[in-house]
């Protein structure tokens, strides 16, 4: 199998978080710029400055949907709308909002975005205004990962050793306990770091090393594999 390995150089700072769509590409960054890259010539088109996040200087998440890229810097949540023909984008931002604590992840399907938060919290936001639907809390440690799984459920884990199913109203379906799983917890405490999730299946990375590969074939029941 051949592999092409090329370069995208526009950053100086550590890469935190990318997401496409389609040909295009955004990555956040610890310089504290948003850049769009065109994938097909491999060229940064546009770029969020460093100004527009002041006082933060790292741009943590991005998630681009279509025409409309989200950010967060710390508590901060932006839309911005990549068809702006400025070639820099400084003041577009679409609106902006303020949580209660450090934003983990942002993840959205269609018209409906879902934030966690580093205090437990999920946030439920409509992707074209980012009205606030509803917060609960999920978790009672930092939420690192939250997925919209259909119209009306998201999947969610965090550094209570939790991963739990749970409806847009709060209402829980499933809550996996991963800390009863363990041997050597005490020292090496399986916490859920990150999910990537698909149709009806999930994978949950944990603090441990082990990726659980998670189905659900109804909302209400579930089967958990380990893989090493």
């Amino acid at each position: 199998m051949e592999c092409y390995l090329t370069y995208l150089k526009g950053h100086n700072a550590d890469v935190n978080s990318l997401s496409t769509s389609g040909n295009i590409m955004a990555s956040g960054s610890d310089d504290g710029t948003v850049r769009i890259w065109d994938l097909n010539t491999h060229k940064s088109v546009r770029r969020v400055t460093d100004e527009f996040f002041f006082p933060s200087k790292s741009v943590e998440n991005v998630s681009l949907s279509g025409f409309s890229l989200f950010t967060s810097t710390e508590s901060r949540l932006f839309l911005f709308d990549i068809r702006n023909p400025s070639k820099i984008l400084v003041t577009q931002s679409i609106s902006t909002h303020t949580f209660s604590d450090e934003i983990s992840q942002i993840s959205q399907i269609n018209n409906i975005g879902c934030l966690s938060l580093d205090n437990g919290e999920i946030v439920i936001f409509n992707t074209n205004t980012l009205e606030i639907q509803s917060i609960y809390q999920c978790h009672n440690n930092i939420c690192s990962s939250a997925q919209i799984i259909s119209e009306n459920y998201i999947i969610s884990g965090g550094f209570d050793c939790r991963l739990k199913v749970t409806h847009f109203d709060g209402t829980e379906f499933s809550d996996l306990d991963f800390y009863d799983f363990f041997d050597n917890k005490s020292f090496n405490p399986p916490h859920i770091y990150t999910i990537a999730s698909k149709g009806n299946e999930a994978a949950v990375g944990l603090g441990n090393g082990n990726i659980c590969l998670f189905f659900f074939f109804t909302i209400k029941k579930v089967l958990t594999q380990f893989l090493l």
